[in-house]
């Protein structure tokens, strides 16, 4: 904290009234953190404006909207031409200024004026969320960011009841309108990337992520948290890789576009309800069309998503993704070299939704599906799975597994 502070005393040195934003999710702690960084100012001799965004909420019936509430909010929820063009910007420039605005007043939802003055101001902290957007970087000249895993702020929200809500409206508005909306800034604008200074308040990431699973193996053996789905007639563990030598005709897909159902792949998992991020690196030795690996989330048969790369004779390789739900598969597909005989895989879980990434060199990662599974709303199945649709002689070596738990 003390660091922080000097970098702004020495800010203001260079500057006759910066701007230092202070940003970060709900419930992250950043109004405690601007008032403790405004007094700790005052008590060096500087003059501090310091304002909260939220007085500048726009009206319920333009920041809140039914269709896709939470890019509404994202894109509606402050008025910050009018933050900017009738209170930061004068202040910035003449170090005072004098002034009535109407702003909201909450959870109330009414507006009042409010008399602002300020004079001989040294430093304006603007607090609130959504303040980093890429329209509103540049207007910083140090930003602050709080940071606070979405499971913090949503357990906070629900201990403080701010929002007059009850329990589960509590749930319901903040995942489908203001955890949509940062969720969105965090994709679009990556506010935390862009910040001068990050502190961290959430015990969640002080701590660190669990691991759920560093390895598969231990000590010659499958870790006692694996457990197999369709167990094939050849496997073993050899210098601590799990190899798995499919058996033929195994497979995993449903009805779309071919009409067949096939349930029989090879899959080798542990349960968890946690949200996670899972890896593995596997190299492989084709045989046939279609023999594929890599990594797979499992409700039941209907209900599933596997990605991998899946070798295709004289073709080039695919590398892809299929997504099963209520019994329809998807599948989703990119072509690379046909020599490829390793891969590296990363799946992220977030509630129903996840992210697939893939590396052909274990270094520069690809982006290459982004779905949901519509009932992943508990305990999922995850692992590494392994298929040879036409005939057995194919080989998965997979050398590294490991499954944490996704801070988010």
């Amino acid at each position: 904290m003390q660091t922080l502070i000097n970098n702004i005393i020495e800010l203001r040195k260079k500057l006759p009234c910066p701007l230092v934003g202070i940003s970060g999710i709900d419930g992250s702690g950043k109004t405690y953190l601007a008032e403790q960084i405004s007094k700790d100012l005052t008590s060096q001799g500087l003059h501090i404006a310091l304002i909260n965004v939220d007085q500048f909420h726009n009206p319920p019936e333009i920041r809140f909207g039914k269709l896709n509430p939470g890019k509404h909010f994202y894109e509606s929820a402050f008025d910050f031409e009018r933050i900017f063009g009738q209170l930061i910007d004068p202040l910035r420039i003449h170090r005072r200024i004098d002034t009535n605005l109407e702003v909201t007043r909450l959870p109330e939802n009414d507006f009042f004026n409010r008399h602002f003055f300020y004079e001989d101001i040294d430093v304006i902290i603007l607090e609130g969320i959504l303040l980093f957007k890429n329209t509103l970087k540049h207007r910083f000249d140090y930003k602050v960011w709080v940071d606070c895993s979405f499971r913090t702020s949503i357990q906070r929200a629900l201990s403080r009841g701010q929002e007059g809500l009850d329990h589960e409206a509590t749930l319901r508005d903040y995942e489908e309108i203001y955890h949509a909306a940062q969720k969105q800034h965090y994709s679009i604008d990556e506010p935390k990337a862009s910040a001068d200074y990050i502190l961290v308040n959430d015990p969640i990431i002080e701590r660190g992520p669990e691991i759920l699973l560093a390895h598969p193996t231990i000590n010659g053996r499958l870790h006692e948290f694996l457990q197999w789905f369709n167990e094939p007639e050849h496997w073993r563990i050899e210098n601590n890789s799990v190899i798995i030598q499919p058996n033929a005709a195994s497979d995993f897909w449903q009805r779309t576009h071919y009409g067949f159902q096939n349930d029989n792949g090879h899959f080798l998992y542990l349960e968890t309800n946690k949200d996670i991020i899972m890896q593995t690196h596997v190299r492989f030795k084709a045989a046939h069309q279609f023999d594929q690996s890599g990594l797979m989330i499992r409700l039941d048969q209907d209900n599933w998503l596997k990605t991998s790369i899946e070798y295709q004779l004289e073709n080039p390789a695919s590398l892809g993704a299929v997504v099963t739900n209520f019994g329809y598969s998807d599948w989703s597909i990119q072509f690379v070299d046909q020599q490829i005989n390793e891969a590296w895989f990363r799946l992220e879980r977030s509630g129903k939704d996840f992210v697939i990434d893939a590396s052909l060199d274990g270094k520069v990662w690809h982006r290459i599906r982004v779905c949901r599974l519509h009932k992943a709303d508990g305990i999922v199945q995850c692992g590494l799975y392994s298929c040879s649709p036409i005939d057995c002689g194919y080989e998965a070596i997979f050398e590294q597994f490991e499954i944490n738990d996704a801070i988010a």
